[in-house]
Protein backbone atom coordinates (compact mmCIF):
# COMPACT_ATOMS: atom_id res chain seq x y z
CA UNK A 1 0.00 0.00 0.00
CA UNK A 2 2.37 2.69 -1.25
CA UNK A 3 -0.36 5.33 -0.91
CA UNK A 4 -0.12 5.15 2.89
CA UNK A 5 2.48 6.44 5.30
CA UNK A 6 3.05 5.81 9.01
CA UNK A 7 4.12 8.01 11.92
CA UNK A 8 4.74 7.46 15.60
CA UNK A 9 2.03 8.58 18.04
CA UNK A 10 3.72 10.29 21.01
CA UNK A 11 2.31 10.40 24.52
CA UNK A 12 2.13 14.16 24.40
CA UNK A 13 -0.43 16.94 24.32
CA UNK A 14 -2.00 17.76 20.97
CA UNK A 15 -1.11 21.37 20.16
CA UNK A 16 -1.68 23.61 17.16
CA UNK A 17 0.73 26.54 16.78
CA UNK A 18 -0.11 29.67 14.84
CA UNK A 19 2.39 32.46 14.09
CA UNK A 20 0.94 35.78 13.01
CA UNK A 21 3.49 38.57 12.73
CA UNK A 22 5.58 38.45 15.88
CA UNK A 23 2.94 36.62 17.91
CA UNK A 24 2.82 32.85 18.40
CA UNK A 25 -0.31 31.33 19.91
CA UNK A 26 -0.72 27.71 21.06
CA UNK A 27 -4.18 26.13 21.13
CA UNK A 28 -5.52 22.74 22.21
CA UNK A 29 -7.84 20.56 20.10
CA UNK A 30 -10.84 22.56 21.33
CA UNK A 31 -9.30 25.76 19.96
CA UNK A 32 -8.60 27.19 23.43
CA UNK A 33 -5.37 29.11 23.99
CA UNK A 34 -2.93 27.28 26.26
CA UNK A 35 0.50 27.85 27.74
CA UNK A 36 3.59 26.84 25.77
CA UNK A 37 7.31 26.60 26.70
CA UNK A 38 9.26 29.82 26.11
CA UNK A 39 12.14 27.85 24.57
CA UNK A 40 9.86 26.66 21.76
CA UNK A 41 8.31 30.08 21.26
CA UNK A 42 11.77 31.66 20.94
CA UNK A 43 12.88 29.06 18.41
CA UNK A 44 9.75 29.27 16.26
CA UNK A 45 9.78 33.08 16.30
CA UNK A 46 12.89 32.93 14.11
CA UNK A 47 10.95 31.20 11.33
CA UNK A 48 10.15 33.79 8.64
CA UNK A 49 6.54 34.38 7.65
CA UNK A 50 3.25 33.32 9.23
CA UNK A 51 2.33 29.67 9.65
CA UNK A 52 0.01 27.20 11.38
CA UNK A 53 1.38 23.76 12.25
CA UNK A 54 -0.11 20.82 14.11
CA UNK A 55 1.69 18.38 16.38
CA UNK A 56 2.32 17.06 19.87
CA UNK A 57 4.09 18.78 22.74
CA UNK A 58 6.15 16.54 25.02
CA UNK A 59 7.89 18.58 27.70
CA UNK A 60 9.98 21.15 25.84
CA UNK A 61 9.95 19.25 22.55
CA UNK A 62 7.37 19.82 19.83
CA UNK A 63 6.80 16.99 17.32
CA UNK A 64 5.29 18.56 14.20
CA UNK A 65 3.29 16.31 11.89
CA UNK A 66 1.20 18.64 9.72
CA UNK A 67 1.39 22.02 7.99
CA UNK A 68 -1.94 23.82 7.70
CA UNK A 69 -0.91 27.32 6.57
CA UNK A 70 2.20 29.25 5.64
CA UNK A 71 3.10 32.45 3.79
CA UNK A 72 2.03 30.80 0.51
CA UNK A 73 -1.52 30.14 1.72
CA UNK A 74 -3.82 27.44 3.07
CA UNK A 75 -2.50 23.86 2.75
CA UNK A 76 -5.53 22.04 4.21
CA UNK A 77 -6.87 20.92 0.82
CA UNK A 78 -3.49 19.69 -0.41
CA UNK A 79 -2.56 16.01 -0.17
CA UNK A 80 -0.83 14.92 3.01
CA UNK A 81 2.26 14.00 0.98
CA UNK A 82 2.54 17.61 -0.23
CA UNK A 83 1.86 19.01 3.24
CA UNK A 84 4.55 16.79 4.74
CA UNK A 85 7.14 17.78 2.14
CA UNK A 86 6.44 21.47 2.79
CA UNK A 87 6.58 20.88 6.56
CA UNK A 88 9.95 19.14 6.31
CA UNK A 89 11.33 21.86 4.04
CA UNK A 90 10.41 24.66 6.46
CA UNK A 91 10.82 23.01 9.86
CA UNK A 92 12.89 19.86 9.33
CA UNK A 93 16.26 21.54 9.85
CA UNK A 94 15.41 23.68 12.88
CA UNK A 95 16.77 21.01 15.22
CA UNK A 96 16.92 21.36 19.00
CA UNK A 97 13.35 21.32 20.35
CA UNK A 98 11.41 21.32 17.05
CA UNK A 99 11.18 17.87 15.46
CA UNK A 100 9.26 16.85 12.35
CA UNK A 101 7.76 13.43 13.08
CA UNK A 102 9.61 10.60 11.36
CA UNK A 103 7.49 9.25 8.51
CA UNK A 104 7.80 5.80 6.92
CA UNK A 105 6.84 5.25 3.30
CA UNK A 106 6.64 2.16 1.10
CA UNK A 107 7.93 -1.18 2.38
CA UNK A 108 9.69 0.42 5.37
CA UNK A 109 6.28 0.75 7.09
CA UNK A 110 6.33 -2.93 8.10
CA UNK A 111 9.50 -2.50 10.13
CA UNK A 112 8.32 0.84 11.45
CA UNK A 113 4.96 -0.52 12.63
CA UNK A 114 6.58 -3.55 14.22
CA UNK A 115 8.50 -1.29 16.62
CA UNK A 116 6.18 1.64 17.25
CA UNK A 117 2.76 2.67 18.38
CA UNK A 118 1.78 4.27 15.10
CA UNK A 119 -0.69 6.55 13.44
CA UNK A 120 -1.29 5.85 9.75
CA UNK A 121 -2.43 8.56 7.33
CA UNK A 122 -3.47 8.12 3.72
CA UNK A 123 -0.82 10.08 1.82
CA UNK A 124 -3.40 11.47 -0.63
CA UNK A 125 -5.97 12.69 1.89
CA UNK A 126 -6.77 16.36 2.45
CA UNK A 127 -6.91 18.03 5.84
CA UNK A 128 -10.34 17.90 7.54
CA UNK A 129 -11.55 18.75 11.02
CA UNK A 130 -13.05 16.42 13.61
CA UNK A 131 -12.72 12.71 14.24
CA UNK A 132 -13.76 9.96 11.81
CA UNK A 133 -17.44 9.13 12.28
CA UNK A 134 -18.01 12.15 14.53
CA UNK A 135 -20.87 14.52 13.87
CA UNK A 136 -19.70 17.50 11.83
CA UNK A 137 -16.42 15.67 11.17
CA UNK A 138 -15.24 13.47 8.32
CA UNK A 139 -17.29 10.37 7.45
CA UNK A 140 -16.77 7.05 9.18
CA UNK A 141 -13.65 5.28 7.93
CA UNK A 142 -11.98 8.48 6.72
CA UNK A 143 -8.21 8.82 7.09
CA UNK A 144 -6.21 9.28 9.21
CA UNK A 145 -6.59 6.38 11.63
CA UNK A 146 -4.57 5.21 14.63
CA UNK A 147 -3.00 1.77 15.11
CA UNK A 148 -2.24 1.59 18.81
CA UNK A 149 -0.55 -1.37 20.46
CA UNK A 150 -1.30 0.17 23.85
CA UNK A 151 -4.43 2.27 24.26
CA UNK A 152 -5.21 5.56 25.97
CA UNK A 153 -8.39 7.02 27.37
CA UNK A 154 -9.52 10.08 29.30
CA UNK A 155 -11.05 9.43 32.73
CA UNK A 156 -12.48 11.50 35.58
CA UNK A 157 -10.80 11.46 39.00
CA UNK A 158 -13.38 10.40 41.58
CA UNK A 159 -11.22 9.83 44.68
CA UNK A 160 -7.74 10.67 45.95
CA UNK A 161 -6.25 7.66 47.71
CA UNK A 162 -3.28 7.36 50.02
CA UNK A 163 0.27 6.87 48.69
CA UNK A 164 -0.09 8.93 45.51
CA UNK A 165 -2.98 7.06 43.94
CA UNK A 166 -6.35 8.16 42.57
CA UNK A 167 -9.53 6.35 41.58
CA UNK A 168 -10.65 6.97 38.00
CA UNK A 169 -14.04 6.53 36.35
CA UNK A 170 -15.84 6.36 33.01
CA UNK A 171 -19.58 6.95 32.68
CA UNK A 172 -19.63 7.58 36.43
CA UNK A 173 -18.35 4.06 37.21
CA UNK A 174 -14.92 3.20 38.61
CA UNK A 175 -12.45 1.60 36.19
CA UNK A 176 -9.74 1.17 38.79
CA UNK A 177 -6.93 3.11 40.43
CA UNK A 178 -3.73 4.57 39.01
CA UNK A 179 -0.48 5.61 40.69
CA UNK A 180 0.64 9.23 40.23
CA UNK A 181 4.37 9.46 39.39
CA UNK A 182 6.55 11.71 41.58
CA UNK A 183 7.08 14.17 38.72
CA UNK A 184 3.32 14.90 38.48
CA UNK A 185 1.06 16.79 40.87
CA UNK A 186 -1.81 14.76 42.26
CA UNK A 187 -4.95 15.70 40.28
CA UNK A 188 -8.05 16.93 42.07
CA UNK A 189 -11.39 15.16 42.19
CA UNK A 190 -13.37 16.05 39.08
CA UNK A 191 -10.34 16.66 36.86
CA UNK A 192 -9.96 14.80 33.58
CA UNK A 193 -6.76 12.77 33.26
CA UNK A 194 -5.18 10.74 30.47
CA UNK A 195 -4.41 7.07 31.13
CA UNK A 196 -2.43 4.57 29.07
CA UNK A 197 -3.49 0.94 29.51
CA UNK A 198 -3.07 -2.44 27.88
CA UNK A 199 -6.75 -3.41 27.71
CA UNK A 200 -9.99 -3.54 29.72
CA UNK A 201 -10.57 -6.89 31.37
CA UNK A 202 -14.13 -7.08 30.00
CA UNK A 203 -17.47 -5.22 29.99
CA UNK A 204 -17.73 -3.52 33.38
CA UNK A 205 -14.08 -4.33 34.14
CA UNK A 206 -11.10 -2.17 35.06
CA UNK A 207 -8.17 -0.84 33.04
CA UNK A 208 -5.32 -3.35 32.99
CA UNK A 209 -1.82 -1.98 33.75
CA UNK A 210 -2.90 1.69 33.83
CA UNK A 211 -0.20 4.36 33.55
CA UNK A 212 -0.85 8.01 34.44
CA UNK A 213 0.08 10.47 31.65
CA UNK A 214 -1.23 13.76 33.01
CA UNK A 215 -4.19 16.14 33.25
CA UNK A 216 -6.24 16.84 30.11
CA UNK A 217 -7.43 20.45 29.81
CA UNK A 218 -8.89 19.83 26.35
CA UNK A 219 -11.34 17.03 27.22
CA UNK A 220 -14.64 17.60 29.02
CA UNK A 221 -15.76 15.38 31.89
CA UNK A 222 -18.99 14.56 30.05
CA UNK A 223 -16.89 13.06 27.22
CA UNK A 224 -15.37 10.52 29.62
CA UNK A 225 -17.79 7.71 28.84
CA UNK A 226 -17.25 4.10 27.81
CA UNK A 227 -18.79 4.81 24.40
CA UNK A 228 -16.85 7.96 23.55
CA UNK A 229 -13.49 6.66 24.77
CA UNK A 230 -13.76 3.54 22.59
CA UNK A 231 -12.14 1.20 25.07
CA UNK A 232 -9.85 -1.60 24.01
CA UNK A 233 -11.09 -4.87 25.52
CA UNK A 234 -9.12 -8.03 26.20
CA UNK A 235 -9.30 -10.39 23.19
CA UNK A 236 -12.07 -12.98 23.52
CA UNK A 237 -9.68 -15.89 23.13
CA UNK A 238 -7.63 -14.60 26.08
CA UNK A 239 -10.75 -14.07 28.19
CA UNK A 240 -11.69 -17.72 27.65
CA UNK A 241 -8.21 -18.98 28.52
Amino acid sequence: MDNWCAQEKFDGKRVQLRKSGAEIVAANRNGLSIGFPDTLTAQLSRVSGDFTIDGESVGETFYAFDLLEDARGDWRHASYRDRLEALQAQFGKLGRNIVVATTAMGKSKRTFLADLKAAAKRASCSRTCGRPGQRDGPPAGAAPFKCKFWATCSCVVTKVNARRSVEIALSGRSVGNVTIPPNHDIPAIGQVVEIRYLYVTGPGGSLYQPVYLGVRDDVRAEDCTVERQRLKFKPLEEQAA
